[in-house]
């Protein structure tokens, strides 16, 4: 009887030091979750800062396009204009001592 007491004590040692360690590597494991959730929430908000900045990129970007466009256009009219001009001269040289 004192045999069985003493290996059953001896079980209970064995099986309280498993749930010690089963305990430590559970509070580790809490501690790792609760790091990469706040690691999780700051790389979102990075992703949201990050897409915000590059939607305003690209509206900045189709403005300056469209600001070369209207650029274009007005650079058109005029080299259009002098080229008409230009051909109902006939020759380049009659048209500028003409200008001149």
């Amino acid at each position: 009887m004192n045999n069985e007491k003493h290996n059953l004590l001896n079980e209970r040692n064995v099986l309280i030091s498993q749930l010690e360690k089963v305990e430590a590597k559970f509070d580790n494991l809490e501690r790792r979750f609760t790091k990469l959730e706040e690691k999780y929430v700051d790389m979102e908000k990075d992703k949201e800062s990050k897409v915000s900045q590059a939607e305003d990129f690209h509206l900045l970007l189709l403005a300056q396009k469209e600001k070369i466009n209207e650029l274009q256009v007005k650079l058109e009219v005029p080299y259009k204009f002098t080229n008409a001009l230009i051909e109902s001269v006939g020759n380049t040289s009659n048209f500028s001592t003409m200008i001149f």
